[in-house]
C-alpha cells in the first residue's frame, strides 16, 4: 500500500486507536464515502494515498460546508460528554469512546479538502490578476482572519498581566483564566493542564503586555484588511474565500475542542486508574478493549505499558488492526531515523522575513522548555500548546504542513518568519546550530 505522510503529533494509545478506527468507520457512516487506512509510527501519521485521493474527489463546496459543520458539531458533543462523565464505570467509558470516535474519525477531512480549495483559489487568481499581486492575494485568502484559540488565550493572558501590574495579582482573575484556559496546555490525553505556577512563571517572562496585545490586535486588523482588499479586487472569489476560512477555522476549532474535552475527561481516567492502583499516565496507554477488561479485573503488565510509552506503531487497514512495540517497532522506525548532514534546506514560505539564531529542535513537548527568546524552533509540526513558546522564537521551521498549517497560521498572526514543509529539518539540524532563516526565498542555511 502507498502511504501519504500527513502530520506529526505524539499521542496516547487511546487517542491513536480511536483515530485509526474512526477514520475507517466514521467517514463511511456519516457520508457513505470510503474509510481511510491509517498508520501511526513514532508520532508520524500516514493515510492510504488512494483513499485520500478518493476523498478529494468529493470536495464539492456543499460537501466541504457540510463536513466542516458536522466536525464542529461532533467536537462540541464530545466536550459535553466529557464534562458529563461521572463515576468511572464501563458505561461511562463506552460513552466517552463513542463520542471521541464520532468526531476524531472526521478530524482529517479539513486536511484532505484544503489542498483542493487552495488549488482552486490559485487557479482563479492566475486568471484574474497579475503575478505581482498574486502571492499577497493568495496569502490573504488562506490566512485565518479571526484569532485562533491559542491567540485568544494569549490576549486574555496579556489582559491578566496588565491588570496584575496595575492592581496586583488577583487570585480571582487567575482562577477565571484557569477556568477558561487550563486545557490549552494539555495535548489530547497527554500533558498536564495549566496551573497557577505556570501563570506566575509566564507573568515573570511577560515584559510588555500592552505592546504585545496591541501587536496581536494590529495583526488581526491587517489580516482582515488584506482579505477585504483581495475580495474587492477579485469579488468572484467570495464563495471560495468563505469555504477556505471555514476549513482553516475548523482545523483550529476541532483540535482545541478535543483538548478541552480530554481535559474534562482527565478526572474520569484518574479515578479509573486509582481504582486499579495504576497511574493516569499508565491507563492512557491501555487499548480501549484492555480498559474494558479492567472492569473484569484483567490488567496489562507494567513492562508492556512501559514499552508502549517508549514508542509504538499502530496500523488500521480494513478490519486488520496491528499494534507494534519493542523490537518490531524499532525495525519500523529505523529508516525514519536515518539522516544526512547538509548545509542548506528549503521549504514553503508561510510568513516572510529574515532571522538568525540558535536552532532548538523540538521532538517532544519536554523540548519546549529549552526555548529562550531569540531561538529558532525546528519541529515536525506545531500544535496549539506550542503558542507560548512560538512567541519567543525568532523564526519557526517545520518538516510538515503547508500554508494553512498551524505553524503557518500562528506565524502570520505573530509576524514571525516561518518556513514549512521542509521535510528533513528535524533530521538535519541539531540543537545549538547557528542558522539563518531566509523566509523571503524559503531557505535555511547552517552558519556554524
Amino acid at each position: 500500500m502507498k502511504w501519504l505522510q500527513l502530520y506529526k503529533v505524539d499521542q496516547d494509545i487511546i487517542t491513536t486507536y480511536i483515530e485509526g478506527t474512526g477514520n475507517r468507520d466514521s467517514i463511511p457512516r456519516h457520508f457513505g464515502w470510503l474509510g481511510v487506512p491509517y498508520k501511526y509510527v513514532d508520532g508520524m501519521i500516514y493515510f492510504g494515498e488512494s483513499e485520500v485521493e478518493h476523498l478529494k474527489d468529493k470536495c464539492t463546496l456543499q460537501n466541504v460546508s457540510r463536513s466542516m459543520r458536522l466536525l464542529r458539531e461532533t467536537s462540541d458533543r464530545f466536550v459535553d460528554v466529557c464534562k458529563g462523565l461521572k463515576e468511572p464505570t464501563l458505561e461511562q467509558f463506552t460513552k466517552f469512546c463513542k463520542a471521541y470516535k464520532d468526531t476524531l474519525g472526521l478530524a482529517t477531512l479539513p486536511l484532505f479538502f484544503e489542498s483542493v480549495i487552495e488549488g482552486q483559489i490559485a487557479s482563479a487568481l492566475r486568471k484574474s490578476i497579475g503575478t505581482d499581486k498574486h502571492e499577497r492575494c493568495f496569502n490573504s485568502l488562506i490566512s485565518l482572519a479571526e484569532d485562533t484559540f491559542g491567540i485568544r488565550e494569549r490576549k486574555d493572558f496579556c489582559r491578566l498581566a496588565i491588570s496584575a501590574r496595575k492592581n496586583g495579582l488577583s487570585p480571582k482573575e487567575i482562577s477565571k483564566h484557569l477556568s477558561n484556559w487550563a486545557w490549552i496546555k494539555q495535548h489530547l490525553l497527554l500533558g498536564e493542564p495549566m496551573t497557577i505556577l505556570d501563570i506566575e512563571q509566564r507573568l515573570k517572562e511577560t515584559m510588555e503586555p500592552e505592546k504585545e496585545l496591541e501587536k496581536i490586535e494590529m495583526s488581526k486588523q491587517r489580516r482582515k484588511a488584506e482579505l477585504n482588499e483581495t475580495l474587492n479586487i477579485v469579488p468572484s472569489l467570495n464563495v471560495l474565500a468563505g469555504i477556505s476560512q471555514d476549513i482553516i477555522f475548523t482545523r483550529d476549532y476541532r483540535f482545541a475542542r478535543y483538548s478541552e474535552g480530554c481535559f474534562h475527561a482527565r478526572s474520569f481516567f484518574t479515578g479509573l486508574a486509582r481504582m486499579h492502583k495504576i497511574s493516569y499516565n499508565d491507563i492512557i496507554f491501555y487499548l480501549p478493549a484492555e480498559i474494558e477488561s479492567l472492569f473484569n479485573g484483567t490488567m496489562v503488565n507494567k513492562a508492556t505499558i512501559e514499552s508502549r510509552k517508549k514508542g509504538y506503531a499502530f496500523t488500521v487497514i480494513g478490519a486488520n488492526e496491528t499494534l507494534a512495540t519493542g523490537e518490531e517497532y524499532e525495525k519500523m522506525i529505523k529508516k525514519e531515523r536515518q539522516s544526512a548532514r547538509i548545509s542548506e534546506i528549503s521549504g514553503i514560505v508561510a510568513c516572510k522575513g529574515m532571522a538568525k539564531g540558535t536552532a532548538k529542535v523540538v521532538l517532544s513537548h519536554e523540548d519546549l522548555a529549552n526555548i529562550v527568546k531569540g531561538d529558532i524552533i525546528i519541529a515536525q509540526q506545531t500544535v496549539p500548546d506550542f503558542v507560548p513558546f512560538m512567541e519567543k522564537a525568532a523564526a519557526i521551521i517545520t518538516d510538515l504542513g503547508g500554508i494553512t498549517s498551524h505553524a503557518a497560521i500562528i506565524s502570520r498572526e505573530l509576524c514571525i518568519p516561518c518556513i514549512v514543509g521542509c521535510k528533513i529539518a528535524t533530521k538535519t539540524l541539531k540543537d545549538g546550530d547557528f542558522i539563518e532563516v531566509d523566509a523571503e526565498k524559503g531557505m535555511i542555511r547552517i552558519l556554524k
